[in-house]
């Protein structure tokens, strides 16, 4: 039979593992809503099929670090939620598009609208979720809590009733009195601590104590043009023609044409390369010819400087040829300058392969050469930049959110091993202690098992002319008194130990010798 003791004890324990149990679920599984780091998105379209499928429930986690491929969800400014793969980052914005669709999406969220990266997937849970969301199944669900919450309260009051029955027998052994008073609680305590350590383990040991880090590093490729010529006096407020004014063919017909190149990083780069430079003649039909005006050249560290000198006289005579063969002619025609540099290196330990072309492009007809409309005095045609980033990867300790704290990888796996030790530990040792009590002769067993039921008394028992009815197993008693609501008289006369229950018509008893060390000794004769 289970005692009243045990069943307290029981039912106090699965209480505890319950609410452990519900405040690990809160804390992996808690909506963004409440403070938690979990949100919950219904698949309701056909764009990441094959992977989801409408009807599917995905559960995201907020994350560190979000890469090309992840499946994310982001906020819409218009739409709401939308998961998406990850297929391009510029700077703090990403690129989506869904695995089913052709085309990436117009939105372009920043970090900020990012909701979470898929963590479990599971196939059609979403369909359930909303049959959950009906009114008549949340009322199901209500009033089971509401039984779990008053069966826990009916427990409660049925413990304090039994508080109020005290016994007065002799002082029990210390073994017995810390498990009468506070074993049940205790094994509790390691219980519950060992079933955290248990959560707390499984979700540490599941993820690795390291985790990649990538680091934008950014550099910069920038060039700057200039042009210069000889000038006739008078025309021009110098003797030399400067970068940004016409340089007509009359006065004039070679341009010095210069170009300095730099590459910056607040990293430490080490870096060399190659580069050539060109003049492409073109006009409005798609006509086009290539001058090498400087054969290919490798340059060591982060700059260089060029300077090579365009013959307008020659490029003159092979756009006549041009329009004399075709009978093609054009009022003007393109004269662009483009330096091909390719960079290779390290920045910050990371290999560094990266090329640059600006062009700096003139109007050419048979009265001068000058800079086109758009690059006139244009600060990005006269001085380009191009920047790029890098990415570092490092390694650095992974960590977990628990509770609002976050927790190292490592450490989490040490308190669950230290935590899972000390409980089980724990328990055993007060299986040990409980297995030594058990031995104890059965006097000692019945005072610790119902100790709060005993009264002692110094009348004879049973009494003279009362009917007697002889029960075999003190358990049968204790069952009687716990239906009836009655005390266990307990009396010695001796070696003897009786232990009765008394009704209205009759005395149930039950008798043992001190010196039984087995189980139930067999029950002595009494007379009527």
């Amino acid at each position: 039979m289970t005692t009243p003791t045990r069943r307290r004890r029981s039912h106090k324990l699965l209480v505890s593992l319950l609410l452990i149990l519900l405040g690990a679920s809160w804390i992996m599984f808690a909506p963004l809503q409440f403070g938690g780091q979990t949100a919950y998105v219904l698949i309701s379209g056909n764009s990441m099929e094959p992977v989801f499928h409408r009807g599917d429930l995905a559960i995201l986690r907020t994350a560190a670090e979000y890469q090309l491929g992840d499946i994310v969800t982001y906020h819409h400014p218009t739409i709401g939620p939308v998961i998406h793969r990850i297929i391009g980052q510029d700077g703090d914005h990403f690129t989506f598009k869904g695995d089913h669709n052709s085309w990436a999406d117009a939105y372009q969220p920043s970090r900020a609208d990012l909701i979470g990266k898929l963590w479990i997937y599971l196939p059609g849970a979403g369909t359930l979720v909303e049959q959950l969301r009906r009114p008549w199944h949340m009322a199901i669900i209500a009033a089971f809590m509401g039984v779990i919450v008053m069966t826990t309260g009916t427990s409660s009051v049925d413990q304090r009733r039994w508080r109020r029955v005290k016994h007065t027998a002799r002082a029990t052994p210390r073994a017995t009195r810390f498990f009468e008073e506070s074993g049940g609680d205790l094994l509790v305590a390691l219980a519950a601590l060992a079933f955290a350590s248990f959560l707390l383990g499984l979700f540490a040991f599941t993820r690795p104590t390291t985790r990649t880090v990538a680091d934008d590093i950014s550099y910069t490729q920038s060039g700057v043009f200039s042009y210069s010529a000889a000038a006739t006096p008078g025309v021009y407020d110098s003797n030399t023609v400067q970068t940004g004014e016409p340089v007509f063919l009359r006065l004039t017909d070679k341009v010095a044409v210069n170009f300095a190149y730099r590459l910056t990083a607040e990293q430490a780069a080490a870096s060399s390369g190659t580069y050539r430079l060109v003049a492409e003649i073109g006009d409005d039909s798609g006509w086009q010819r290539t001058i090498a005006l400087q054969p290919e050249t490798t340059f060591d560290g982060r700059a260089f400087s060029t300077t090579r000198v365009i013959d307008l006289a020659a490029i003159r005579r092979l756009i006549d040829q041009f329009e004399q063969q075709t009978s093609i002619q054009s009022p003007q025609y393109t004269l662009a300058v483009v330096p091909y540099v390719a960079v290779q290196g390290s920045l910050a330990g990371q290999e560094l392969h990266d090329e640059f072309a600006p062009r700096l492009e003139f109007r050419l007809d048979r009265l001068a050469l000058r800079l086109t409309p758009a690059s006139d005095r244009a600060t990005n045609a006269l001085a380009p930049t191009k920047t790029a980033l890098l990415k570092h990867t490092r390694s650095e300790p992974n960590s977990i959110a628990l509770l609002g704290l976050t927790i190292a990888v490592g450490t989490a796996r040490r308190l669950a091993l230290i935590g899972a030790t000390l409980g089980l530990d724990g328990i055993v040792l007060l299986a040990l202690l409980r297995f030594r009590v058990e031995r104890r002769s059965v006097v000692a067993r019945i005072r610790s098992r119902y100790g709060a039921r005993l009264i002692a008394v110094h009348d004879q028992l049973p009494q003279p002319g009362a009917r007697v009815v002889i029960v075999a197993r003190i358990e049968d008693l204790a069952k009687l008194a716990e239906r009836t609501d009655r005390a266990i008289l307990h009396a010695t006369r001796g070696a003897c130990h009786c232990y009765a229950v008394q009704d209205s018509d009759a005395t149930y008893c039950y008798q043992v010798t001190d010196d039984t060390t087995t189980a139930d000794a067999a029950p002595e004769e009494q007379p009527e």
